[in-house]
């Protein structure tokens, strides 16, 4: 089976989805460090007020919400175009994949070719526009094209042992 490699960015942006660590939102925490303690200073004194039984100083309250929600948006900003310029460097890459019954034959526009056995493949997810295959020599994205995505599930599941369920 004959598919091409990954090219666009929503098929980057769900790849990406996937492959990200199952502490991605412990590691965003950790970098966003201000904004985390902007809304623990917020919510404590919000429950300090609602324990006096006073009104909260919603001038206050709303300073530190824009505080913390500005520092976790400036964040969220710069792992987005992190993540845009790695989308840039791949996009050159394209060409075809060739799915064999020995393994994946990946040839690219300009010429280089690679090839990885079904063997070194240890785990296979289903996302909405790509099927990531992951093991010891790196990951490789499928992107999904109308009408192939059972063909493609099949396959993988015949191949690999480690087939998740989608995503999402």
């Amino acid at each position: 089976m004959q598919v091409r490699t990954a090219s666009s960015p929503a098929e980057l942006r769900d790849a990406a989805w996937i492959l990200r660590s199952r502490y991605f939102w412990w590691q965003f925490s950790a970098r966003n460090i201000h904004a985390v303690l902007i809304l623990l200073v917020l919510f404590s004194f919000l429950t300090i007020s609602i324990v006096n039984r006073q009104m909260p100083k919603w001038e206050d309250m709303g300073g530190l919400l824009f505080g913390g929600a500005f520092f976790s948006l400036m964040v969220w900003y710069r792992w987005n175009k992190t993540f845009k310029k790695a989308a840039a460097a791949l996009k050159p890459r394209s060409g075809m994949m060739l799915l064999d019954s020995d393994g994946v034959r990946t040839t690219l526009e300009s010429g280089a070719t690679s090839f990885v056995p079904w063997s070194s493949y240890t785990k296979c997810v289903e996302g909405k526009s790509v099927f990531v295959l992951t093991g010891s020599d790196g990951p490789t994205i499928l992107p999904i094209d109308e009408g192939n995505r059972d063909s493609l599930r099949g396959l993988l599941q015949s191949r690999i042992a480690g087939m998740s369920a989608p995503t999402r």
